[in-house]
């Protein structure tokens, strides 16, 4: 708690982000250079560092356990980033958050699904909004690890690697889940979650990252407004009070005359109907 600071300033929109193993540096990404892409920062220095450096838009990077690699999300895929800015994909088509385990041999990550109301039949699974699956880093090898009614996401391992946090939508409750990789057994430890985002959260993903504490007995997570520390034993959440004092360039926003055509027309189909005083404004063949 208390005074925030802040480590990033000016226009760019600056998100998605996670501290390296041993907490030198911290990952975030950036549209700084134009568009999103991965960077790294060392808060002590100030010395900021494009790993990415791509064509294309990189979202919600994670950290290898050795600190060498960052694992994020591409339109092509799952990519991995060395700190040089060589990258290699990982798995095609597939772009959520991840989580490396300790041994450095899987790699958890989130696979974002529409989720759809009707879908939530027990006996429904197929396209029942996000899954994890699970990539072996050795040898190239991926599977669906975890798929169920209401999705599965936001995947976070323990600093043991002995147990997987993720969230799950409950009919409307977004809950928060441990499971115990050994056993498989889970249990509920938090309900009442901010409703998550599958069915349209783009690029930042069904919900917030959040994080294990390094002695794996707290999780923190963002709900209600704030940023809570819940013991994973007992699923007491306590809020951390903090101020963020934030000082924001604005532009001026950018303003122009729409020409509104008055031609008639003949059509037959009409939608999103509203009177004006010159008339009804309408939506027919994709024009206005």
């Amino acid at each position: 708690g208390g005074e925030a600071r802040p480590l990033t300033e000016g226009r760019s929109w600056n998100l998605s982000p996670r501290y390296s193993p041993d907490g030198s540096r911290l990952a975030f990404t950036s549209d700084r250079s134009g568009h999103f892409d991965l960077w790294v920062l060392e808060p002590q220095t100030g010395k900021l560092l494009n790993v990415s450096n791509a064509s294309q838009n990189v979202f919600r990077p994670s950290w290898g356990p050795d600190g060498r690699r960052l694992f994020a999300g591409t339109a092509a895929g799952l990519t991995a980033y060395g700190l040089r800015g060589d990258a290699t994909l990982l798995v095609a088509d597939r772009s959520g958050v991840a989580s490396v385990a300790p041994d450095g041999k899987h790699l958890y990550f989130e696979q974002g699904r529409p989720l759809y109301p009707f879908e939530f039949n027990p006996y429904a699974v197929v396209n029942s909004g996000a899954r994890i699956e699970r990539h072996d880093l050795h040898s190239g090898e991926t599977e669906v690890f975890l798929e169920r009614p209401g999705g599965a996401f936001n995947p976070a391992l323990s600093a043991d690697g002995r147990t997987l946090a993720y969230l799950n939508r409950n009919v409307d409750d977004t809950i928060l889940i441990l499971q115990d990789l050994e056993t498989r057994e889970e249990r509920i430890v938090l309900r009442g979650l901010d409703p998550d985002r599958q069915e349209g959260g783009g690029f930042s993903g069904p919900y917030s990252n959040m994080a294990w504490h390094p002695d794996g007995k707290q999780l923190f997570v963002s709900f209600g407004g704030g940023i809570h520390a819940v013991d994973t034993a007992t699923g007491q959440s306590t809020r951390i009070a903090f101020r963020a004092p934030v000082r924001r360039e604005l532009t001026e926003t950018l303003r122009f005359p729409t020409t509104v055509p008055e031609k008639a027309a003949r059509t037959r189909a009409h939608r999103w109907a509203s009177r004006t005083p010159a008339g009804v404004l309408h939506e027919a063949l994709g024009d206005l």
